[in-house]
């Protein structure tokens, strides 16, 4: 890495070149402004090595044929400043700058320099190297975060469909009573792959062991309740698996009118199938053989359910309410806010919150007692673990922290 020397005060060459609105490049407008554009096609690439970083400044040595010039950049205001030390004297860009910037854009694309705004990446690659990866190469020099800072603040791009303000304005549904306890057969909670669809229930036939505490072997799918199905159930059974294929119906409309993308919209016809399961999880806690099943689509109800591990698993339904609280540390140079899940007042460990509206934990099924709730998992799901420096600070508490606060405790 070579250390730069600063400019003669002789050096003439500054060009100021306007940027987009997200800062990004424009080559053809850089072209015209060019003093010499007539000349730019009989001027190879130069190679551009990296010099210094220093007071929100990229310092670059670019190498043609003829010679080698050292040309800084600098974001001022919503304009990139661009100094050649060629000493050019007419205003407008020189073929030096034009030829450096072509070359790093054509590389590493026109938002490039969008990267030399102040607390942006390249401010926070030199202020925290232990969190940055930095490539020099024959086009100046390319900065990474490493993996383990995760999802930075700001965030880099949108990080779920829909804003959190948004989420935290959701409204909570009525509270619904718990009928009494019974036994039953079997019920699958469907959690689609990838998140495709929503989760649905879908009631099975399976053989019992002689104590009638195991299921021994799987029949069938029950899609559709038939008459001969019904002399199996129980009146309350009967409304479930009734109920339940109601909730699929309306699951696969909503995953087709989505065109099965992976990630949810938290609108109203969302809504309604988490209220849906609201009527259902209580009655659902009822059963006594509840398990999750991994859908990868309608061609399995064609089979038996395959009882392996990684397929059907058995879990409890439970009454619990699982509460979502926020957590932020400080840890090797920068702060990180994790999602929490607090079951009976107690903390606990090793959930998973990768499906819409539940809390899976230790063969255990909660449900979010609210569609925020539910909203909000998901959206912490989606994006993981939260990391940003202490340039951010004030920033990440306006944007995230303080709304957060007013609905869930932060710790």
């Amino acid at each position: 890495m070579v250390i730069a020397k600063s400019f003669p005060r002789s050096a003439a060459g500054t060009a100021i070149i306007p940027l987009t609105k997200d800062y990004g490049i424009s080559l053809e407008t850089l072209k015209e402004n060019c003093v010499d554009a007539d000349l730019l096609t009989g001027i190879g690439v130069p190679t551009i090595k990296f010099m210094e970083y220093k007071n929100h400044q990229l310092t670059l040595n670019s190498i043609f044929p003829s010679n080698d010039y050292v040309v800084k950049f600098k974001i001022v205001d919503n304009s990139l400043l661009v100094v050649c030390s060629c000493k050019e004297k007419r205003p407008g860009t020189c073929l030096h700058a034009y030829k450096t910037i072509e070359a790093i854009t054509g590389k590493y694309g026109k938002g490039y320099f969008s990267q030399l705004v102040r607390n942006n990446v390249f401010d926070l690659a030199f202020s925290y190297p232990a969190s940055f990866d930095k490539e020099e190469n024959e086009r100046g020099i390319s900065v990474k975060k490493r993996k383990e800072v995760m999802q930075l603040f700001p965030f880099e791009k949108s990080a779920y469909p829909m804003p959190l303000d948004e989420m935290l304005k959701l409204k909570v549904p009525p509270e619904v009573g718990f009928p009494a306890k019974r036994e039953s057969l079997a019920f699958f909670v469907m959690l689609p792959h990838s998140g495709r669809q929503l989760p649905f229930l879908m009631p099975a036939l399976g053989r019992l062991t002689i104590g009638n505490d195991k299921v021994l072997s799987w029949v069938k799918f029950l899609p559709m309740v038939e008459s001969e199905h019904e002399k199996l159930m129980n009146v309350y059974q009967l409304d479930l698996a009734i109920k339940a294929d109601q909730l699929r119906e309306k699951s696969d409309v909503l995953g087709e009118q989505r065109d099965y993308c992976r990630e949810p919209n938290w609108n109203k016809q969302t809504q309604v199938i988490y209220n849906e399961w609201k009527k259902l999880f209580p009655m659902l806690q009822n059963e006594v053989f509840i398990y999750t099943y991994h859908y990868f689509g309608s061609r399995i109800f064609r089979r038996r359910p395959r009882p392996n591990k990684s397929n059907a698993n058995r879990i409890a339904a439970c009454a619990d309410t699982p509460v979502i609280y926020f957590k932020v540390t400080y840890t090797k140079e920068r702060f990180q806010m994790d999602l929490g899940i607090k079951i009976k007042g107690k903390p606990i460990s090793g959930f998973n919150i990768s499906y819409p509206f539940f809390v899976i934990h230790q063969g255990r099924l909660y449900m979010f007692s609210t569609y925020q709730d539910a909203a909000i998992a998901q959206w912490y799901n989606r994006i993981g673990h939260i990391c940003f420096f202490k340039e951010h600070k004030k920033d990440f508490g306006e944007a995230i922290l303080t709304p957060l606060s007013e609905k869930y405790t932060i710790a």
